[in-house]
């Protein structure tokens, strides 16, 4: 019997990718396909070809973090000094909140603080801490292994961190950081998912000789090959192949889910299933009758799912932690169930959602409270990196709380003006995102006023 990989072709994709990014001497390569069609799992496949001389380093796009400058990159550290969390802006924080609340401009300590540069340095010169760190986990040598960046879900990836993405891919920084020549890329993404003009972006930046390979939905005659060898009894009717294949496409992760009802002998769950005609009320259906399989501890599986979906893909543990404040050793046992149930993947620095489509599935059963979990994780990411602004306004602002998601992103906007990403001459409006009138009108103020400082000490 094939392997599972080998009915679904990732055993091909993956071989040709390795080859490009060895033989072919290519830097980029990329993996396309539909949801569901075995991306993520071929470009695990491309590091086991190239484990010998390659460790993977994994950043997966988030839909909800879009519009986070940088939030693909890397995190800071987990106890910054005064300077890294932004002494400068923290000493504003209390005038900006006053003056978006009264209307009042408190220039002077601002000016003095977000404008008294240590370096003359041209901001395009100059590395952002998330970049320097995530340059450093890329170029630094760990058992004479070079780093394999997966850049999954390519299609959510942030523009300040694609575009940071390509200047390591063009060289722009091999000067500095010569390890960065070895350095192998995968890119990731569903063209489906992806926004008008996504791939004419992304030859643009990345260049177009970049070998891209595509995976499709496995054909319905090799259907009833994959569940068997996912593991399916042999002896399912034929007529229920057939009505699970009819509403799931071929959908790899629908086939491994339905796969653990029948082999749990829930043959008459998985039939409902397949008889929904909805991909995602199926997998939806199938989902639930495998928490309840799972007894009493159902419920707290499926709350530690929805935190991580709110969080997202990928999570730290502490963050987890934060958020469900369970004890570690019930925390530690729950999370093995749901590496077993194929929800969730994780390793020791971090955990995984198995699929974007899971972390839809959940949060349907969050409605109509997904807005209490989103302050949750603000409130916890205030005490956990109360210098990540950008992040912090997007919970907050999913919370329902405008006026606080406000408050962030002019911090946010201060934060980058202190550590020279933006200029007194950008437009702060744009950079800052969606902002009300009486906010606008304060920023429009503050700039101007920076620009003459900028004079002043010239």
């Amino acid at each position: 019997m094939r392997r599972v990989e080998e009915i679904t072709g990732e055993a091909r994709v993956a071989q040709n990718i390795a080859r490009a990014l060895t033989e072919g001497g290519h830097r980029v390569a990329a993996i396309v396909g539909p949801e569901g069609s075995g991306k993520s799992r071929t470009a695990a496949l491309v590091g086991l070809e190239l484990q010998a001389n390659y460790r993977i380093v994994l950043r997966r796009g988030e839909a909800l973090l879009a519009g986070s400058p940088e939030a693909m990159l890397i995190g800071g550290p987990a106890r910054p000094s005064t300077e890294q969390v932004g002494g400068a802006v923290l000493d504003v924080a209390q005038d900006v909140a006053e003056l978006i609340a009264d209307g009042h401009i408190p220039f002077s300590r601002t000016l003095r603080r977000l404008f008294k540069l240590k370096s003359k340095l041209d901001k395009s010169q100059r590395l952002t801490e998330r970049q320097q760190a995530f340059i450093f986990e890329l170029a630094a040598i760990r058992s004479a292994k070079h780093a394999l960046l997966v850049a999954d879900n390519l299609h959510s990836w942030d523009s300040e961190s694609l575009n940071f993405l390509a200047q390591i891919r063009n060289g722009l920084w091999d000067r500095v950081y010569p390890n960065l020549r070895q350095v192998r890329v995968v890119l990731v993404w569903t063209p489906e998912q992806a926004a008008s003009g996504f791939e004419a972006k992304v030859k643009q930046l990345f260049g177009r000789e970049v070998p891209l390979e595509e995976l499709k939905h496995i054909d319905p005659t090799e259907f009833r090959e994959l569940l068997i060898a996912l593991g399916a009894p042999e002896t399912i009717p034929d007529d229920l192949f057939a009505q699970i294949y009819a509403v799931s496409g071929g959908h790899l992760l629908f086939a491994a889910q339905i796969v653990g009802l029948l082999r749990s002998g829930s043959v008459d769950t998985a039939t409902r299933s397949a008889n929904t005609g909805d991909l995602t009320e199926a997998l939806r259906t199938t989902i639930e009758a495998r928490l309840d399989a799972a007894g009493p501890f159902g419920g707290v599986l499926c709350r530690l799912i929805q935190a991580l979906s709110i969080i997202g893909e990928t999570v730290k543990p502490h963050d987890l932690a934060c958020v469900l404040p369970d004890d570690r050793e019930r925390l530690e046992w729950i999370l093995n169930q749901a590496c077993r149930l194929g929800f969730i993947e994780r390793n020791a620095e971090e955990i995984n959602i198995a699929h974007e489509v899971i972390r839809r599935v959940f949060l349907t059963f969050l409605t109509p409270n997904q807005r209490d979990w989103h302050q949750r994780f603000a409130d916890c990411l205030s005490k956990l990196r109360p210098w990540d602004y950008s992040r912090r306004s997007v919970h907050l602002s999913a919370a329902g709380r405008g006026e606080a998601a406000e408050v962030m992103r002019v911090m946010a906007l201060l934060q980058g003006l202190r550590d020279m990403r933006i200029a007194p001459n950008d437009n702060w409006g744009l950079l800052a995102g969606p902002l009300s009138n009486p906010v606008l009108s304060f920023l429009g103020a503050l700039q101007h006023a920076a620009s003459a400082e900028v004079e002043r000490q010239e």
